[in-house]
């Protein structure tokens, strides 16, 4: 067995996953690093951001033939292809796997569905934009479900998400495998500035939120933790916009506390250095089922980046981080008296010059995240 895990692995990456996702970049990026090959039977079916906001009508019937027409392409297309080992579709995956079944077994090639979220979950349980048992709610179980029981492995982000995947859907567990999202490199080429002395009494301690506000995110228990430290020396910072982005103007329209701010954009080729210019970060709050399954890109960025984080307590945070290390904080959900504790006691360690850096276990890049999907696709190419 040791000789077959020794051979080289290829790969195909087939459909019309938007390659610039985090996700996608950084699994691939670890792949190509731990030796991989990947040959790309891929296509486009956006043509820039712009695109991909518009909803109306006309635009949903374009996308749709834009897609159809990429399928046939890519399927003619893959039925040319050298040999390989096996057939990657990522995220998300959920029409473009239909035809990825057919082609692939054709040419009798395991396939493989990073599916990193669930449609069902996302609309029904977490956003909750359709109910279970609406048209929408059911197209969302079926394609969720009919993908893995398309794909010979789903990958997940976490054990749990892995499991809830497995119940939710009906597939025995052994057809899911958890790979961490982790941080693209640029997160790990820059640390945080720490004094060298003690901070005086009157020094701000900085405390760093960003993401694209959906009510995962739990904005509002870090407002109502900002309300409650509005008489100490610790600025809160809100970065981005999103699904709750109008009920958190209205919060802050009537309470406004004067150590809270928010910006709604930073470009992302800054944010490491933005990141590194706070003294703590947030995760997510929010009590949600999603909430404690995942763990979001922007905790490993931040990690990454050498900055210690406070979020909400999890099935999914334990796991990550099965033995006490430093530079992770958790506290129970939507809970905004507990969440300004966990900050002043982290701003207490700072001014005695005791702030924790962040433990290299906790630091997951493409490399960790490339040799655990390796790892997987070995084993489903060997049968093991």
């Amino acid at each position: 067995m040791t000789g077959e895990n020794n051979q080289p692995l290829h790969i195909v990456l087939f459909g019309t996953a938007d390659l610039c996702n985090a996700r996608i970049r950084i699994m691939l990026e670890g792949l190509m690093e731990a030796g991989v090959t990947i040959t790309y039977c891929h296509q486009s079916i956006w043509s820039n951001a712009t695109d991909r906001a518009k909803t109306g009508k006309l635009a949903m019937v374009g996308l749709a033939a834009r897609w159809l027409w990429a399928m046939l392409v890519l399927s003619v297309r893959y039925l040319s292809l050298p040999r390989h080992d096996l057939v990657l579709v990522s995220y998300p995956g959920h029409a473009d796997i239909w035809f990825a079944r057919a082609v692939s077994s054709l040419r009798r090639k395991p396939l493989v569905w990073d599916a990193f979220i669930s449609a069902y979950d996302t609309v029904v349980t977490d956003r909750r934009l359709a109910g279970p048992h609406s048209l929408a709610g059911r197209l969302c179980f079926f394609a969720d479900r009919m993908a893995c029981r398309f794909a010979n492995l789903t990958i997940l982000d976490t054990p749990a998400h892995a499991s809830f995947f497995a119940a939710t859907f009906h597939i025995t567990r052994e057809k899911f495998a958890a790979i961490p999202v982790g941080a693209e490199a640029m997160f790990r080429s820059v640390a945080p500035a720490r004094a060298k002395d003690k901070p005086n009494e009157e020094e701000i301690f900085r405390v760093l939120f960003y993401g694209k506000f959906i009510p995962l995110h739990g904005i509002p228990t870090i407002l109502e933790a900002s309300k409650r430290l509005q008489d100490s020396a610790i600025e809160i910072t809100l970065v981005g916009t999103g699904q709750t982005a109008g009920a958190t103007e209205s919060w802050i329209k009537d309470n406004g506390p004067p150590n809270l701010q928010w910006l709604k954009w930073v470009d992302y080729e800054q944010l490491p250095a933005f990141i590194s210019s706070f003294h703590i970060g947030l995760g997510i709050f929010s009590a949600g089922e999603k909430a404690g399954r995942v763990i979001p890109n922007k905790v490993y960025q931040m990690l990454a980046c050498g900055l210690p984080v406070i979020t909400r307590q999890s099935d999914a945070m334990d796991t990550f981080s099965l033995h006490p290390a430093d530079g992770l904080t958790c506290v129970p959900a939507e809970d905004p008296e507990a969440l300004a504790a966990a900050i002043r006691e982290a701003r207490e360690r700072w001014q005695a010059g005791r702030l924790e850096a962040v433990a290299p276990s906790l630091v997951i890049g493409a490399g960790e995240v490339g040799s655990a999907t390796k790892a997987c696709l070995h084993s489903l190419r060997n049968g093991v």
